[in-house]
Formats: C-alpha cells, sequence, structure tokens
C-alpha cells in the first residue's frame, strides 16, 4: 500500500501539473484540452536520463575511469 503511493506520487512529480488551456469568453474558437507542466526537477531529471541513454557508453566510460583513477590512488599512492 505505502509502494503504491510512493510510485504513484514520483509519477505525479515526473509528469507534472496538468493545466488546461485558458480560453476568453468572448473568443469565436474554443481550445480544447491542456497540457502538462512538470517541476524544473522533473526536467532535469529527464535531461539527464535521455543523456545516459542516448550516451551510454560515454557514461560508463567516465564511471570506470574515474573508479579506477580512485583504487589506483588509493591502494598504489
Amino acid at each position: 500500500m505505502k509502494l503504491e503511493v510512493i510510485i504513484k506520487s514520483i509519477r505525479n512529480w515526473y509528469l507534472g501539473e496538468w493545466r488546461a488551456y485558458e480560453n476568453e469568453p468572448d473568443d469565436i474558437i474554443i481550445m480544447l484540452g491542456g497540457r502538462r507542466y512538470p517541476h524544473w526537477t522533473a526536467t532535469l531529471a529527464r535531461v539527464i536520463i535521455e543523456f545516459l541513454t542516448k550516451h551510454a557508453k560515454w557514461a560508463c566510460a567516465i564511471v570506470l575511469s574515474t573508479l579506477l583513477a580512485y583504487l589506483l590512488k588509493r591502494f598504489f599512492g
């Protein structure tokens, strides 16, 4: 039960708030629908995830080389 609440709140954060299009009362054309406005942190998470999925080989190489440099410095001075 608690896990469902956590997943739902993360989903709502990631998708963003739904706002309907605003129409003026005297407009001839009525715009139906709306769009989602995600929080800026959700937008940042989307950018990071998109980067990592497009450039996974480079991300893995950076992480592994950083880890290797840390281990070499730690154990071999």
